[in-house]
């Protein structure tokens, strides 16, 4: 059964963030991952996907402008993943304040 969700989250600076983790038994498509600098500062976004010991970047230290968005994931972009994997977003500015930016992952799971 096909089933459509998302994961939403606000990232701390400077501090990896699973976003998202496929539930055992299931596997997923991520069709959007959008993360906004909600801070007053400037900073960098990295995005990475896979198990923890084997993440690997789809963004890596991308600039994310006050006021900015970053799509790491969209339009003919798809990253599919199987159980137990995940998606960690860092926003890693530390000027960004505890709160520097909101991630919202959209996942069609299987």
């Amino acid at each position: 059964m096909i089933q459509f969700t998302n994961a939403m989250g606000s990232l701390v600076a400077a501090t990896a963030s699973d976003v998202y983790i496929v539930p055992n038994g299931k596997s997923a498509t991520i069709f959007g991952l959008t993360v906004a600098n909600t801070s007053a500062n400037p900073g960098k976004v990295s995005v990475r996907v896979g198990t923890t010991g084997s993440l690997k970047y789809l963004v890596k230290d991308a600039p994310l402008e006050v006021g900015g968005t970053l799509i790491a994931v969209g339009g003919s972009h798809k990253v599919v993943l199987t159980a137990a994997q995940k998606v960690e977003v860092t926003v890693n500015n530390t000027v960004m304040g505890t709160t520097g930016a909101d991630c919202i992952v959209s996942i069609m799971l299987q």
